[in-house]
């Protein structure tokens, strides 16, 4: 498990990412892990522009490796929502909040809780943008 709040935890991803980038091909889904992880370690203390490239990365290698619906990559797309989200970008934020819900919606029964995730999580993101100050 990942101690996403360890400060050594980046640098020991990126000896992993170089030593599975040795031993695998460039699209290979072990490469995606590893390249979440590193966003998610990012993420957490505010290093969006870091967190983008790195899920961006593990986006591309999904992309190639899996269905164009595979929850997955809809799971990815709701992690880049969170930075836009959290830097402002509403946009963009809602682009992928749109993005997972219509790959959960084509893979996954209606009631399943990813689905009633993002729905809950579009109504809350809702709610600062139509208010009024």
């Amino acid at each position: 498990m990942t101690n996403f709040n360890d400060p050594s935890t980046v640098e020991k991803l990126q000896k992993a990412l170089i030593i599975q980038e040795k031993c695998l091909l460039n699209h290979h889904p072990d490469l995606a892990v590893v390249y979440q992880s590193i966003a998610l370690v990012h993420e957490k203390p505010g290093k969006f522009n870091s967190a983008l490239l790195y899920n961006g990365y593990a986006l591309r290698i999904r992309q190639k490796s899996l269905s164009a619906n595979d929850p997955i990559i809809g799971f990815i797309y709701n992690n880049i929502r969170s930075i836009h989200f959290s830097t402002g970008n509403y946009p963009q934020a809602f682009l992928c909040f749109l993005k997972a819900l219509l790959i959960y919606r084509k893979t996954l029964e209606d009631n399943h809780r990813k689905i009633n995730k993002v729905k809950k999580d579009i109504q809350h993101a809702r709610k600062p943008l139509t208010s009024k100050p």
